[in-house]
């Protein structure tokens, strides 16, 4: 990945990935197919190259040390040739695991990552057998193919005999060696890449290899990891966030919520900024939300969780609210008559389609001050059927109307409905 990482075993310097500018197995042949085995492209403090394989149509199998301390993964899938853009599938992985208690050069050197979609490349069968020396083993990798050397673009492969292991190789692992009869070797960009049986079935994974690339290659069993491919299997729901636009998807970052049919909460998870999100969960049928600021809630019922589930969580934005056409209305005066009524002028403009259009005159007296009492007017109700103006008169108390004088302030509000169409404040003019 972004440089070399070596472990020292008793003066043997051991190889455990690729750099970013190196890149297969040195002395190995072109495959004719890519099958279950992929290429991962990683970013971060380590980035660089390795190699794994599809144990489920939606997780990968690799070394630990591929994935340690990384940001992001990429996986190439189905590409004998990487540089064949017309073949395979390529991933941008949601999530990635480790073995418990994996530290660089320390601990069993697996982990497993979830693509948050399947592929639709074949997956590989695992064989809990550690075979022993003089077993021959295929190994399959994009690693270098010279060491120090290009990239390789095609998947090579190669058999390699196991021999025993040096007393500095952890006791689990079991190792090729160089000999005669077989002298490729693993190199950078190996590293996690499927070590096969005989039958073609998957025995473990590349763990490490000689300084140089020319001895010693020590492999992880995945029969020393049964728990943890156990875990690589368990329930959980793994996937991306996004708004599918017209112009593309668009990671949103937002909330997963694994409801039970009772509406409680077996599991949530936050998407992070590029759409990501796992969620563990038991086995079981639940209903899954996903909600992001900004968005319409969105909810899939009866997902069925029976081990790695690859969701995609579509949201799109709220739609517009309804825009409901109002009437216009405009006072242009208000006039006290001589039995003291008031009659207000308004030009109404009815909604565009609409036949009939109802509304509510009302009047408020002002005081001469802020905290003057003020007094109702009255509220009149009337109905337009087209464009004009229309004379309302107030149904003022006779009480109140001694109090309205020619050059009071009253207020006038036109509503309809609850829309506030119109709320003047004007003298009253003598009429």
């Amino acid at each position: 990945m972004g440089i070399v990482r070596r472990a020292l075993l008793a003066g043997v310097a051991v190889v455990l990935v690729a750099p970013a500018s190196a890149p297969a197995m040195i002395g190995g042949a072109a495959a004719t197919d890519a099958g279950s085995t992929v290429k991962l492209r990683t970013t971060g403090p380590t980035a660089g190259h390795c190699t794994g394989s599809l144990i489920l149509p939606s997780v990968v199998l690799t070394a630990a040390h591929c994935v340690n301390d990384v940001t992001g993964v990429e996986v190439t899938t189905g590409r004998v040739t990487i540089s064949d853009q017309s073949a395979g599938q390529v991933f941008q992985a949601v999530h990635w695991t480790t073995t418990p208690g994996y530290v660089l050069s320390t601990g069993h050197d697996l982990a497993y990552v979830d693509l948050g979609a399947d592929s639709a490349s074949p997956v590989a069968t695992l064989q809990n057998f550690v075979p022993s020396p003089g077993y021959v083993v295929t190994a399959r990798g994009y690693g270098q193919t010279v060491v120090d050397g290009t990239a390789a673009d095609t998947l090579q492969q190669a058999d390699l005999r196991v021999a025993s292991c040096t007393s500095n190789i952890p006791a689990w692992q079991f190792c090729t060696k160089v000999g005669p009869g077989y002298t490729a070797s693993p190199c950078h960009g190996d590293s996690g890449g499927p070590v096969l049986s005989d039958t073609g079935q998957l025995l473990g994974v590349m763990s490490a290899a000689s300084a140089g690339c020319a001895n010693v290659s020590a492999m992880e069993p995945v029969s020393a990891d049964v728990e943890f491919i156990a875990q690589a299997r368990s329930p959980r729901l793994s996937g991306r966030m996004a708004w599918p636009s017209p112009t593309g998807s668009v990671p949103l970052a937002g909330t997963i919520r694994v409801l039970r049919a009772d509406g409680s909460v077996a599991g949530q998870a936050t998407a992070d900024a590029t759409g990501a999100f796992q969620v563990v969960v038991p086995q079981g049928t639940y209903d899954v939300e996903a909600s992001a600021p900004g968005y319409a809630t969105a909810t899939t019922p009866g997902v069925f969780v029976g081990g790695p589930v690859s969701f995609t969580a579509a949201l799109a934005p709220p739609p517009p609210p309804v825009v409901v056409p109002q009437p216009k209305a405009k006072v242009s005066s208000v006039v006290r008559r001589r039995d003291g009524k008031l009659a207000v002028r308004v030009a109404v403009t009815p909604a565009p389609g609409v036949a009939k259009t109802r509304l509510s005159v009302i009047g408020v007296l002002q005081g001469k001050t802020a905290k003057a009492k003020r007094y109702a007017l009255g509220t009149t109700k009337v109905t337009v059927t087209r464009k004009r103006t229309i004379t309302v008169v107030l149904p003022t108390k006779r009480s109140v109307r001694a109090r309205v004088k020619v050059g009071s302030r009253v207020q006038i509000g036109v509503l309809s409905g609850d829309a506030l169409l119109a709320n003047v404040s004007l003298k009253v003019k003598k009429g």
